[in-house]
């Protein structure tokens, strides 16, 4: 038996490639409609993805996906947060101070700016937002102090945000929450 979310608004911030572009073709096969955001749209208008193009890391492309969204769909059902910079494997005192800077802008910062804006837009009491983390945020490994502790930071966000919206929003959580 296959979920049906026909017709759900549903906003994937980082489908590009990878984890969130599979996120991205799941919910499409459910039915939902689907907005998503990337630094790069190659491929996904192609693949039946309306684009609001930008980078989670800037501000002004969050709130301008957000403005989109909501002028095309007058709100959002579910945001998925899973924009993120794959880890270098560097010693710890070795992080160049643009990774961790790069790190925090992509997989924190943007995950609080989408956050923030898809909860003005999420239907009350029946919206939803998941924050998609890593192990890594909970499990100390060597040579991924930067991308471990930014994941350790998604969690702690993802469960003050469950806390703080729980009487306006549901569910909010991480795969590994």
């Amino acid at each position: 038996m296959q979920a049906t979310l026909e017709d759900a608004r549903v906003w994937v911030a980082g489908a590009s490639r990878g984890l969130g572009r599979a996120i991205a073709e799941g919910f499409a096969d459910a039915g939902a409609q689907i907005a998503v955001t990337a630094r790069s749209a190659d491929g996904l208008a192609d693949a039946g993805f309306w684009v609001p193009q930008g980078s989670v890391s800037d501000g002004d492309d969050v709130d301008r996906a957000a403005g989109a969204i909501d002028e095309e769909w007058g709100g959002l059902d579910v945001l998925v947060n899973c924009a993120g910079i794959s880890p270098n494997m560097t010693r710890s005192e070795d992080v160049p101070a643009d990774e961790w800077q790069d790190g925090l802008d992509v997989n924190l910062t943007g995950t609080v700016r989408c956050s923030e804006a898809a909860s003005r837009l999420l239907a009350a009491g029946s919206g939803a937002i998941v924050n998609v983390s890593s192990i890594h945020g909970s499990v100390g490994m060597p040579r991924l102090a930067a991308y471990s502790s930014i994941k350790g930071a998604v969690d702690a966000l993802t469960r003050t945000l469950a806390v703080e919206w729980a009487d306006t929003l549901t569910p909010i959580g991480t795969p590994n929450s």
